[in-house]
């Protein structure tokens, strides 16, 4: 829009925000396996896509680490099964579901945040296609007007 109108203020028109520069963040050496496994397939994804920045590290850490807490659990159900004995002898859901369930929703969450998921992707597309077609139209509309000279 500021450049339809030719940048009246003078001011610089802000293109991508960077904080602290593209590029992967070092993957911290303390995960689990299981969230190594997950830094090292999603983490070069989301830079090939071209949507990180350094400073994403801290929340691809606690995505990796929920990831992994997830499929520690998902293993120790598969081990113990679905069910436990409660403390009165009842059968009761085993806790580790509830820790798989409430990690993988987190996990889930924060992939819609970095185009982790197909609806995220989609989402993602539909938002650069709007602005390229509207910077068509204001092209468009800025020629039209004699705006180039």
């Amino acid at each position: 829009m500021k450049k339809a109108r030719g940048n009246t203020g003078k001011r610089e028109i802000p293109g991508e925000i960077v904080v602290e520069g593209k590029g992967l963040p070092a993957m911290p050496a303390d995960l689990t396996p299981h969230a190594k496994k997950f830094w090292r397939e999603f983490v070069p994804a989301l830079q090939r896509m071209g949507v990180l920045d350094k400073v994403d590290r801290h929340a691809l850490r606690l995505m990796a680490t929920q990831y992994g807490r997830a499929m520690e659990a998902a293993e120790l159900i598969k081990t113990e099964g679905l069910v436990a004995v409660g403390s009165q002898g009842q059968t009761v859901v085993h806790p580790a579901v509830k820790i798989e369930q409430a990690a993988a929703a987190l996990v889930f969450r924060m992939m819609e945040h970095y185009c982790g998921t197909p609806v995220a992707r989609a989402r993602q597309g539909l938002a650069m296609l709007e602005a390229a077609s509207l910077a068509k139209e204001l092209d468009a509309a800025f020629t039209a007007t004699g705006g180039d000279e």
